[in-house]
Order: structure tokens, then sequence, then C-alpha cells
């Protein structure tokens, strides 16, 4: 997507920014998902939403991406931690966020099966990240609920999209398995190829927390089966196994369900990088 805001406005916004938390030269544009664009700033990065709907999310990344990712930064993986936030104007009318900029390339610029080395830091990263939440983390309405809660989603973008058969088989045995009965664990939430960051096969870091929430581990197991392929996800596994994490059969089940909903949802969408996200997703789900 293009940016719809003016770089009169983002110059106004930075100069509202305290000096030691600015960043530095001038911002370039990253792109735009449907909440919000995203400009590189130097170190850090500038987050502004593109809608109403999109103020909640930065109220949550910025009130609790740093206590929620605590561990997975000590782990040595980057996240996208808010360091400011500008309060809605006449000039702009959402908050906004400076937050850290993440380095490396989104994982889909990695060849198909050759995402080794970063489906086994991923499941070093989720061990990390997959902590007990407290009781008053967020609950997301659209990551940390029951998959039977998205049946209504999933046949919406059955009738935009002519979605392959396997895809309604893996939903639909996912919204029969058994419910997530544990406790409530911290989740990325949206765990795309597009905010999965690699750099010489291993990963870097995470980005846009915007879902952050408390639930089910088996709406971020979903990358597992939307990134890499079988072999990649048996040695994630080991590694998950290895480190106390969820890794039964009715997880993994959820989490294809949950890989099947969130390719769905791309392949409805018209950016050129959901696009490219939701066919490799689609040629990895297929795969034996």
């Amino acid at each position: 997507m293009e940016s719809n805001i003016s770089p009169a406005v983002i110059g106004q916004l930075m100069t509202s920014v305290p000096a030691h938390l600015a960043g530095i030269g001038q911002p370039t544009f990253l792109g735009a998902g449907w909440d919000v664009e995203v400009y590189r700033w130097g170190n850090r990065v500038l987050r502004l939403p593109r809608r109403n709907q999109a103020n909640a999310i930065l109220d949550v990344e910025y009130d609790w991406i740093e206590p929620a990712t605590r561990d997975l930064v000590e782990a040595g993986f980057s996240v996208s931690t808010p360091r400011y936030r500008g309060e809605p104007t006449k000039l702009f009318p959402h908050p906004w966020l400076v937050s850290d900029h993440v380095p490396g390339s989104p994982i889909h610029a990695l060849p198909l099966g050759e995402r080794g080395r970063a489906a086994r830091d991923m499941a070093l990263a989720l061990a990390a990240l997959h902590q007990p939440a407290p009781d008053t983390a967020p609950q997301n309405p659209y990551r940390n609920v029951p998959l039977h809660d998205k049946v209504p989603a999933f046949t919406h973008y059955a009738e935009k999209t002519n979605l392959p058969a396997f895809l309604h088989e893996a939903f639909d045995e996912a919204v029969s398995s058994a419910p997530w009965q544990g406790e409530k664990l911290w989740c990325h939430g949206d765990l795309h190829a597009g905010n999965i960051l690699t750099h010489s096969g291993g990963l870097t870091g995470l980005i846009d927390f915007g879902d952050l929430g408390a639930g089910d581990p088996a709406v971020d197991y979903a990358v597992f089966y939307t990134v890499f392929t079988e072999q990649e996800r048996a040695d994630a596994r080991v590694v998950l196994r290895s480190l106390g994490q969820p890794d039964d059969e009715d997880v993994w089940l959820r989490a294809r369900g949950w890989a099947a909903h969130f390719t769905a949802a791309l392949l409805s969408s018209s950016s050129p990088d959901d696009q490219t996200i939701a066919q490799q997703a689609l040629i990895l789900m297929e795969l034996p």
C-alpha cells in the first residue's frame, strides 16, 4: 500500500520528539498495512495509524511490548519496542509511536526450503515469548479467541476468494479439535512472513506487535505451517519440546487451522506483499 500521510505532517510530528529519542535524518517510507504506515528514521521507526481502528493497536504496543518481550530480548532477538508516544492533535488525529528499528529483511525473501536456521531460531524466540501473562494483559478479540469464533471470518474470506480444499479441511479440523486448556501465554498474534526479519539465514527479530495478547500459543505456531517446510517444522518442534513448550497433537491442529485462517485473509488482500506471503504459504501448506 502507498503512503497517504503527507511529508509536511510527518515533518511536523518529528519536531515534537525529544532529541534523545529521535532518529537521524529524514524518514523514508517502508510500507503500510491495513492499519499502520511505517517509516524508517535512522535507528527508529515511525508508526502512524491510517484509520481510527488502529489507535487501540498502538496503545497495546506502547503499554505492553516491553514487559511482554523482556525474555525474548534477553534471548538475543530484537523487537520494535516503543520509545515515544505522540498524542493526537488537530494536525494528526491519532496517537503515534517512535519505536526501535529492527535490522534484517523479511523472511519471505529467503527461498523456500532454505529457512532451517530461522525455523530453529523461531522456536527459541517463541519459547522465550510464550510466558504466562498477567491477568491485566490485553485480550485481542481477533487472536486470543477459540477458533470456532473465527468461522464467520473464514467463511467471509472463502466467499471472496476461491480457497483450495486443503485450507477448508485444515480449518474445519482445527475447529473440531480440543481447545487450549492451559494458562494464558503471551502471543505475538500476527506472525506472517512480513513480520519476521532475518539476516544470513538466522532470525534477527520480530516486528508489528499490534495483535499482542494473552492466549493459546497455537496462534503463533501457525508460522511453522505458513513460513517453513515440513522438515523445518519438525526440527523446530524438537527445539520446542526440549524447552518444555506445548507440543501435543491438538495444539498443532489448531496451529494449522490458524495458518489456514491467516492465509485466507491474506489471499483476500489487494496488497502485492500480502499476495506474495499468501502464495508462499499455500505452497508450504500443500506440501506433504
